[in-house]
């Protein structure tokens, strides 16, 4: 795969990422988790591109280890979200 095509695929992650919180019921809890998975999100597309301009080889693995850590919290927080809401399920099969 190439290196920009995984570029493009962390983009279009945010994204669909964003499009999902607004899924989300409006409550109090699903505000913070919405404001963390938001954070979590930029952060996967952010970093994935800062590793295409590592500086050395520790650079690009310390990158890319916050790029798979952001990425299981947001798995965490949509399958706790769907656990919690299985109205949630219904809304993102559609």
């Amino acid at each position: 795969m190439e290196k920009r095509d995984l570029t493009l695929r962390t983009k279009d992650f945010a994204i669909k990422v964003f499009k999902l919180i607004e899924l989300l019921p409006k409550t109090k809890a699903s505000e913070v988790i919405s404001y963390q998975n938001l954070r979590s999100a930029s952060s996967v597309a952010a970093n994935f591109s800062a590793c295409t301009r590592a500086k050395s080889r520790a650079d690009f693995t310390n990158k890319i280890k916050i790029v798979l850590e952001e990425t299981d919290e947001i798995a965490m927080r949509i399958n706790s979200s769907r656990q919690n809401d299985e109205n949630l399920n219904l809304k993102i099969k559609k």
